[in-house]
């Protein structure tokens, strides 16, 4: 027997799940208006634009079950914008695997970061959060990286699919940590 609040939960994780399509959407929009992220302003503008398609995927996964608004999406562009803008001013945009990890480790705890304050404003699970985006995002970009090169070498702001549906995989246990608006009995 299905109760509600598992139905709730499966439904939850599925929407997660799905949710990586804000990736690759937001990296092909990106690239449609900035082209290759080669600098820091490309990759703030491309960090920005990425970031409302992934925040927005993100929330319309999470708004019906948790206490989220759309603020989120706006939190997600300007996590990224700096992330990217700051990782590529730092390290480059070389597309070999140091660089790469490199940025997106930076990229990552500051997605978390701005991310897990939204979350701590609204009583969640802020700490876990952080580490779980940091570490997804950190290790996203290496598989993208072995599994579609196509990404790497044409400058994509983004990992593709094969790293964003891990990242979604990853994070799947902060989401579940959040507290929600499902009924706690049966």
């Amino acid at each position: 027997m299905i109760t509600t609040a598992s139905y709730t939960t499966w439904g939850l994780i599925g929407r997660w799940l799905l949710a990586f399509l804000g990736f690759p959407i937001g990296g092909a929009v990106t690239y449609l208006i900035i082209g290759t992220f080669d600098d820091p302003l490309k990759g703030i503008v491309g960090g920005a634009v990425a970031g409302v398609f992934i925040g927005g995927a993100q929330w319309l996964a999470l708004r019906s079950d948790s206490d989220m608004n759309a603020s989120w999406i706006a939190v997600t562009s300007a996590g990224l914008a700096a992330g990217v803008g700051l990782s590529n001013a730092l390290l480059g945009s070389n597309t070999d695997v140091a660089p790469i990890v490199g940025r997106a480790a930076i990229t990552g705890v500051i997605l978390g970061a701005v991310q897990a304050y939204q979350l701590q404003r609204k009583g969640g699970a802020s700490i876990t959060w952080a580490l779980f985006v940091a570490i997804a995002y950190t290790i996203a970009w290496p598989v993208t990286y072995l599994v579609i090169r196509d990404n790497v070498s044409m400058g994509y702001v983004v990992f593709g699919s094969s790293g964003a549906f891990l990242f979604q995989i990853i994070t799947l246990r902060a989401v579940l940590r959040l507290p929600s608006k499902r009924p706690t009995h049966a």
